[in-house]
């Protein structure tokens, strides 16, 4: 940066001539010393003002060389889901890493897999059309991880009686459920058998849902015994179908009736 001051002269009288006639030292100091004194009484002051230097261009304010650097170089606003404490790489330049920073937008984002190890296995080349950061491999992301679960050098076989204590043994993993605190706390308790699932008695979520499978139905008690061979005795029918069975057992018993008296009903 460098100031410039602008001076307005009105000097007229001082021409080539007179510095012809100059021979000696002493009168050209003196010449110069009177043109610099001509200028001082007629010149006036207008303005100082600063002028910026920047790759060989003068500039009036920072302003307009800010201006200049913004269009050679846009900014690009980036939505990120970034930690900004994480995202940084030069606080002091303000310049940004970018593998950490993070979009918002779904399309910009790939599945991963999870393996064994609780390591993090990225797609392959192939699965994300070749961009940044992608593994150069004939095998999915899913097929690594999957091979990683199934590979006989991992697997490891473990007992557990309440699928949270698992140990090496059938033995140890009743040790450590009888050790466990909750074990303290069981009660007994009463099961209904339905259709191969078992429904505690004392639940009542259980019980609604094994209503709830179930086929409303009518059970017939009988309150006099002698009513009959067919009507003496309990049943339970489909609703739908308990008037039908209720009039064919009546008529069954009203036919053996009259049969033993050797007469037949026919309807």
């Amino acid at each position: 940066m460098f100031k410039m001051f602008l001076l307005l002269t009105s000097i007229s009288n001082i021409g080539a001539s007179s510095l012809a006639v100059i021979s000696t030292t002493q009168s050209l100091y003196n010449e110069i010393t009177a043109i610099e004194q001509s200028i001082k009484d007629n010149s006036w002051f207008l303005r100082e003002e600063d002028i910026y230097l920047y790759q060989n261009k003068e500039y009036r304010n920072k302003n307009e060389i800010l201006e200049d650097v913004i269009k050679e170089n846009p900014l690009e606003e980036i939505s990120t889901s970034s930690n900004p404490n994480k995202i940084m790489l030069d606080v002091n330049s303000g310049k940004l890493d970018l593998s950490q920073v993070y979009s918002t937008k779904k399309d910009d984002y790939v599945k991963v897999y999870q393996n064994t190890y609780g390591n993090v296995l990225l797609p392959s080349c192939s699965e994300v059309n070749f961009i940044d950061g992608c593994i150069q491999s004939d095998e999915s992301a899913r097929e690594r991880a999957l091979d990683s679960y199934v590979s006989l050098g991992n697997i490891r076989i473990k007992y557990s009686y309440d699928n949270s204590n698992w140990r090496d043994s059938t033995e140890e993993a009743m040790t450590a459920y009888k050790n466990a605190k909750y074990s303290e706390d069981i009660q007994s308790s009463l099961f209904y058998n339905f259709k191969g699932l078992k429904y505690n008695a004392f639940n009542q979520n259980d019980l609604q849902k094994m209503k709830s499978i179930m086929t409303p139905g009518i059970y017939y008690d009988p309150i006099d015994s002698n009513a009959g061979d067919e009507l003496s005795k309990p049943f339970i029918e489909k609703r739908d179908n308990f008037g039908k069975t209720i009039v064919n057992k009546i008529n069954t018993e009203i036919n053996s009736t009259l049969t033993d008296k050797n007469e037949n009903l026919y309807e």
